[in-house]
């Protein structure tokens, strides 16, 4: 039994800040910094355009989130 899995998110972190990037069914990333945006997030584009290894300020990745694809 092979499970796919696809990336759903990524966490960032640098000393207490942390921002993150959210990827929808559709394959868009969201990106949030709630000390900037608060609760909103920001349309970043297709996954397969957006670098997914740091953040828009160069925090490095520090979690990824991964959700089982649906059989």
């Amino acid at each position: 039994d092979r499970r796919q899995y696809s990336l759903a998110g990524v966490i960032y972190n640098r000393d207490t800040h942390f921002t993150a990037r959210y990827v929808d069914p559709t394959e868009h990333v969201w990106f949030n910094d709630g000390m900037v945006t608060g609760r909103s997030a920001t349309l970043e584009g297709k996954i397969r355009d957006v670098d997914m290894m740091s953040d828009p300020s160069e925090k490095a990745r520090d979690v990824f989130v991964y959700v089982r694809d649906r059989a």
